[in-house]
């Protein structure tokens, strides 16, 4: 491209800046379309039902490293979303020792997760403080004491507990 004139070269750059802008309206689509975009599911019920409110759940799992990259399109999505959608993060327990899921609804039960969702991402995925998956109960409880929970110990109780299972 550097044999071309610069009047071209720069021609060749606003027009490829123009395309740029141009691509991402482009590739929206209308409305969703059950049976393409989406499956019905038949009987299907609320998992938190609130009278009133479009229910938006998100399976996710912090091992996940396309559930981290998503993590940004759906803050983004959250920041526009209308007041009568009520959204809810579930996280994907694999098995019934999926640490990561447990420390998730001990957090929410101590009303820790708003703020340490996008802390555990990024400790799992960012910094490596955790690791992607095999997290030990204490691995998780201590990461959590680092976010506000009250006890490491607790934590790690709680996790462990029957009400968690």
């Amino acid at each position: 491209m550097s044999s071309l004139p610069r009047t071209w070269r720069h021609l060749f750059a606003i027009a490829a800046l123009a395309a740029s802008a141009w691509l991402p309206a482009a590739a929206q689509t209308a409305a969703p379309v059950e049976g393409v975009d989406y499956a019905l599911i038949a009987d299907g019920q609320p998992w938190q039902p609130l009278e009133g409110k479009i229910e938006v759940v998100e399976i996710f799992s912090y091992g996940c490293v396309h559930c981290f990259h998503f993590q940004a399109l759906v803050d983004t999505w959250r920041a526009k979303a209308p007041q009568d959608v009520r959204f809810t993060y579930l996280p994907a327990a694999f098995s019934a020792g999926d640490n990561f899921a447990r420390g998730f609804f001990v957090a929410q039960d101590q009303r820790l997760d708003a703020r340490s969702h996008h802390a555990v991402f990024s400790a799992v995925h960012e910094t490596s403080v955790l690791p992607r998956s095999g997290a030990s109960i204490e691995a998780v409880a201590a990461f959590y004491a680092t976010q506000g929970a009250p006890s490491q110990a607790r934590f790690a109780a709680a996790m462990a507990s029957a009400a968690t299972d």
